[in-house]
């Protein structure tokens, strides 16, 4: 457990980030922090499950949401881009990993081609179509990020 988890009462607050966050969160079975604890990995945990730490790395143009499996914390399983840490907190608020493949409002996918399939993504069919590489639905129109996406 990490200091700051919701079970814990402990930990380091993140001094950038300021939404509030709730014990849990209202869609799902996630647990999110009260308070972003700055961790061993180089990274924010945000959140846990039973199977992966949710984590935020601070990168040169933007702040990437990646899923840390707990039985191996040296890797990253999927990862998604987002245009700051504020956005990539509130998306997490609001996404169910157990029926959604994806969270919503990425900008880019750094996995490339591998994309996270839910547990029981056959409950949300419409929120699982596929995406382009920047998290755009190819049904809805052209890729809003890169026109020469093509996916």
């Amino acid at each position: 457990m990490l200091p700051g988890s919701p079970a814990s009462g402990t930990g380091r607050a993140c001094c950038h980030t300021l939404l509030p966050m709730t014990a849990l969160s209202p869609v799902s079975a996630l647990r999110l922090y009260t308070v972003p604890v700055l961790n061993d990995r180089e990274s924010t945990s945000i959140a846990e499950d039973d199977d992966y730490f949710y984590d935020l790395i601070p990168m040169a143009f933007n702040h990437r949401l990646v899923m840390t499996p707990k039985k191996n914390t040296r890797v990253w399983d999927y990862g998604w881009c987002y245009d700051s840490a504020l956005a990539a907190i509130a998306c997490v608020h609001v996404w169910n990993p157990e029926t959604q493949n994806e969270p919503l409002g990425w900008k880019k996918r750094p996995t490339g081609e591998v994309v996270r399939t839910a547990p029981r993504a056959d409950a949300d069919p419409q929120y699982n179509r596929p995406r382009c590489l920047h998290g755009n639905y190819p049904s809805d129109g052209p890729c809003r990020t890169d026109p020469y996406c093509g996916k």
